[in-house]
């Protein structure tokens, strides 16, 4: 988890407690990053789940902010366990979502494992099943939702870790993962993750800025063979639309798309 000092201190007390006191199978081990310096009232929070959860939680301090996929990978060092789990300091992961996601990874020999989420008010944001339809999904979305992944630590860090892409670090490291014969990928169809939600969210997703990182990541699939010419065209066409567009009618978009999805 890495949490940055815009976060509320009542969101990153109710994720820990999610992931700590609430599952059915604890975690051997939380790491937390400091995204650089925090607010007074997050440090108090951290300090009291020290006190509670003790060594099994290591607190990573970063000097400055460096964005999550720097801080993610600084996390990553540390972590001493096979599995990894990311989580989001404002989301709340559901009781047995450990318990299922390792019996899953087990059972199916995966190597990444996320799921469905939910999405503010009881909306899916749904994502593909299985490992062919995750890399045909891949060619044109980002085909798991970030904050619910299990994930092997050697197949990320075979990898070279989190790209430093702004904004689409975790579907920059889905498309290096997709690239090697051997990984396996699969997305369990029920929510093991309620994310939080609001318009802010939307509009931060929109500008010149996002759209051309996200053109570099699709000219890169170009150039490795991951998509021909005709994807890499329309999916540039849409995300031109999408990010450019004024921002109450990217937020309309973005709502019918869910329902429609859901």
């Amino acid at each position: 988890m890495s949490v940055y000092y815009k976060e509320a201190p009542e969101n990153l007390d109710r994720a820990i407690r999610s992931i700590y006191c609430d599952q059915i199978e604890k975690p051997e081990e939380i790491v937390i990053v400091k995204d650089g310096p925090l607010t007074s009232q997050l440090e108090a929070v951290l300090l009291q789940w020290k006190k509670t959860i003790g060594d099994s939680l290591v607190i990573i301090g970063l000097k400055e902010n460096k964005g999550l996929a720097q801080a993610l990978n600084e996390g990553l060092k540390v972590c001493r366990y096979d599995y990894v789990a990311r989580m989001d300091s404002d989301d709340i992961s559901y009781p047995y979502r450990f318990l299922i996601q390792r019996a899953v990874m087990k059972e199916r020999k995966v190597d990444v494992c996320g799921s469905v989420v939910e999405e503010g008010e009881l909306r899916i944001r749904n994502v593909p099943r299985t490992h062919h339809e995750i890399l045909e999904y891949m060619k044109k979305r980002c085909p798991f939702n970030h904050p619910s992944v299990l994930f092997k630590k050697k197949i990320v860090q075979k990898v070279g870790g989190y790209p430093d892409v702004n904004y689409l670090e975790d579907y920059a490291l889905w498309i290096r993962l997709g690239q090697l014969k051997d990984v396996c990928f699969y997305n369990i169809q029920e929510p093991m993750v309620r994310m939080s939600f609001d318009r802010g969210q939307i509009l931060r997703r929109r500008g010149y800025r996002y759209f051309k990182n996200e053109v570099l990541l699709f000219s890169a699939m170009l150039k490795q063979g991951d998509i021909g010419y005709g994807r890499f065209f329309v999916n540039v066409l849409v995300r031109f639309f999408i990010r450019m567009m004024p921002g109450s009618i990217t937020a309309l978009m973005y709502e019918v798309d869910r329902r429609w999805a859901g």
